[in-house]
This record gives C-alpha cells, sequence and structure tokens, in this order.
C-alpha cells in the first residue's frame, strides 16, 4: 500500500536577483528552516524532505537539526516542481508529490491543511492561490496573476489580469487571484507524462512561469487566506515581517 503524501522543500542556492536566498532570515530563521516548520504543520503529510541541487554544508546541518532527509540532486532542473521527478525516483511509494516554496515563509499551514481536508486527496494537479492584499501586489510583475474557471485555472501571467477594456488595473481587488507556490502531483501523472508535462510551453517560457505547463493536463486551484507575498530579492525579507506585523494588528482592530 503506498503512503500517502510525501512534501519536498526545493531548495535552489544560485539567483540571478537573490543568491543565497535559501539562507536568508525570516524572523530569525533561515527560509529553509521556515519551510520545514511549515511542512511539519501540515496533519497530511507522511514524510518531508530537502530537495537541493546544492551540496551546502549549511543546508546539510539545517536538514540534520530539523531531523528531515536531504536529497541532493545533481541534475539540473528549471523550476521546484520540476525536481519532483528526480524525487519520485528516490521514494516511489507515494501517491500524491507535494512541493512547499521556500520563498513564502508567510503561508499558513492551518489554511493548506483545511483545503486538503476539504478538497483531497487530488486526482489532478493542484496548487493554491489567495486574495491580493492591496493594489501594490496587483501591479507587481513580480506577483502572479490567475484567471479561472471554477476551479481550474485558465491561464496565469506576471501581467494584470482580467484588466479593463482600457487595459489597466481595475479597482476592485476581489477580481484578482494571486497564485501561492504549492504544488500537487499525483503520484501516477509523474508516472505516466513524466518529462512531457515540464515539456516547455511557449507561454511558459515567455511568462517565466512553470504552471503554464501544466494547463492541458489540467491544472486546479484552490483558494486559502494568505496575506503575505513572495520573497524575490533581498530587501523582500524585511518588507515581509513588516507586513505580517501590519495584518497582525490589522485583524485585532
Amino acid at each position: 500500500m503506498l503512503n500517502k503524501v510525501i512534501c519536498v522543500i526545493p531548495v535552489r542556492m544560485e539567483s540571478s536577483r537573490f543568491n543565497g536566498k535559501p539562507l536568508s532570515l525570516y524572523k530569525g530563521k533561515t527560509l529553509i528552516e521556515n519551510a520545514i516548520l511549515n511542512a511539519k504543520k501540515l496533519d497530511f503529510v507522511d514524510k518531508i524532505i530537502v530537495a537541493s541541487g546544492s551540496d551546502d554544508n549549511q543546508i546539510k546541518l539545517i536538514c540534520k537539526e530539523q531531523e528531515v532527509e536531504l536529497l541532493f540532486q545533481k541534475e539540473m532542473y528549471n523550476s521546484g516542481s520540476e525536481r519532483l521527478r528526480g524525487v519520485r525516483e528516490h521514494y516511489p511509494d507515494f501517491e500524491t508529490f507535494m512541493t512547499i516554496p521556500i520563498d513564502e515563509p508567510s503561508i499558513d499551514p492551518l489554511e493548506v491543511n483545511r483545503v486538503y481536508d476539504e478538497h483531497g486527496p487530488f486526482n489532478g494537479i493542484v496548487t493554491l492561490y489567495s486574495n491580493f492584499y492591496n493594489k501594490g501586489d496587483v501591479v507587481n510583475p513580480n506577483s502572479c496573476k490567475i484567471v479561472m474557471s471554477g476551479d481550474r485555472i485558465n491561464y496565469t501571467s506576471r501581467a494584470i489580469i482580467p484588466s479593463s477594456k482600457s487595459g489597466g488595473y481595475y479597482s476592485d481587488l476581489s477580481v484578482y487571484k494571486r497564485h501561492v507556490g504549492v504544488f500537487f502531483f499525483p503520484s501516477f501523472l509523474l508516472f505516466a507524462f513524466g518529462d512531457f508535462l515540464w515539456k516547455e510551453d511557449d507561454n511558459a517560457r515567455i511568462e517565466s512561469l512553470e504552471q503554464n505547463n501544466f494547463l492541458a493536463q489540467g491544472l486546479y486551484a484552490y483558494k486559502i487566506r494568505h496575506n503575505g507575498f513572495g520573497i524575490d530579492i533581498a530587501s523582500d525579507n524585511r518588507k515581509l515581517e513588516e507586513r505580517m506585523v501590519e495584518t497582525y494588528f490589522k485583524e485585532k482592530i
């Protein structure tokens, strides 16, 4: 009998905009540690591993201290979710392979638990989305916007979608959906389609958004409450901390 869910935390040290991001600090802990601690709060997860393309001693130490396995992958991958191809070869006895990104440390694990309780286990590729916190997040080209029909994603973009007739920002924030980069892949899809799932679609390449590769197979999304944003550059760590303090006090009023 297959185990239920393996949670994979992809780690890549090299980045054109933020080298060493996985070891940068958010609330006094590295982004890797934050992701591991969030994953440990997911009730439906049977196993947690860190999958890294970097043979880094500090990553090894963090994994040892947190008592999670580290899988070093020499292969080159274009995205965090693509690392699952190699992970499945080492851990074939799981029904679902999920990824949790290191650059969204403010994700609430209770919200992810709720989604899995309400909709899991999943038979297709599933990701998450949230409302946008403010206009600045919507117009930020680093934030991914999604358009959906029901629970199925039609398209994702860094552009402002949907847009008004004039091609600009629509004043009602509720029409926008922000992609949150948690993914769930059923094992049978990884087995059946393998490399084909990451065969680069032109839109995925142009937008630099891996999730556009999955639209043909069916990509579904469920909403979580999430006021944070993805860390993209070094100054974002502090800005995210300030955002979460601001959010906390707003909710207390």
